[in-house]
């Protein structure tokens, strides 16, 4: 329940959701914290995970064995104001953190990256975190209808405030209209690094994850992972608010 739980308990994980939804897609992504504690799944972890035993490359490994994992809740959020809402997350990404437990967010849309990554960078220190970025599109437009938070701008919001170095965010998996030919140009200026849906085709994903690791660490020690679920294509993940084939 609070940040001396975490201390008191030793927690290596606390999850937590953050249930902003302003999508200029389709909507329903607040729904996914709840989603998350409430999906059924009928096997259990681990050892006696029958899909591990079907599919031996996912491996026999039991996280809730060697991870102290834990649910911390929602991070407060106002439905009429995303500048609300991201203090509200930013706050609960910090307090995790401070603790030395690894935050891990279940959103809502993707402008959650700019409170959760912000966070981060006030625990660290700022050019100190490097930011692997799993999305169909780059989410560095300036302003998306005129707002200055959006899930369209948390890139351009994160680098030009010096948050984190260019050459340290990296994006994987791109494969849309944004980034257009403008968008690159802002990218290759200010450093950032990245990998769009036809190199991993190319050169396999094996590849493709030591270089995106050598690049986000390329002078910090710690990553953020974020993951907006339109990397995936919709026919294996259509529950997004921006869905993007291939």
């Amino acid at each position: 329940l609070s940040p001396e739980d975490l201390r008191a308990g030793k927690v290596d994980v606390a999850i937590m959701g953050a249930s902003i939804d302003t999508s200029g897609g389709m909507r329903g992504c607040a729904w996914g914290p709840q989603a998350v504690r409430t999906g059924e799944r009928v096997v259990p972890w681990g050892e006696l995970d029958l899909m591990a035993a079907a599919h031996p490359s996912v491996g026999d490994v039991d996280f809730t064995k060697i991870l102290n994992v834990v649910d911390y809740g929602d991070a407060r959020i106002d439905i009429l104001s995303p500048e609300r809402s991201i203090l509200g997350v930013h706050k609960m990404v910090k307090e995790i953190a401070e603790t030395g437990a690894i935050p891990v967010i279940v959103g809502g849309d993707h402008s959650l990256m700019y409170p959760d990554v912000v966070a981060i960078t006030d625990v660290y220190g700022k050019g100190k975190v490097g930011v692997i970025h799993f999305d169909a599109h780059f989410d560095g437009i300036p302003l998306m209808f005129g707002h200055y938070l959006s899930h369209g701008a948390p890139v351009r919001r994160l680098i030009d405030e010096g948050h984190i170095n260019g050459k340290n965010f990296i994006q994987i998996g791109l494969n849309s209209a944004k980034p257009s030919g403008k968008d690159l140009e802002w990218m290759r200026k200010t450093g950032v690094r990245y990998h769009f849906m036809a190199e991993i085709d190319k050169k396999g994903w094996e590849i493709v994850m030591k270089e995106a690791l050598a690049e986000a660490l390329d002078g910090p020690e710690k990553i953020f992972i974020t993951v907006d679920t339109d990397v995936l294509d919709p026919a294996y993940a259509p529950g997004m608010g921006t869905p993007e084939p291939g």
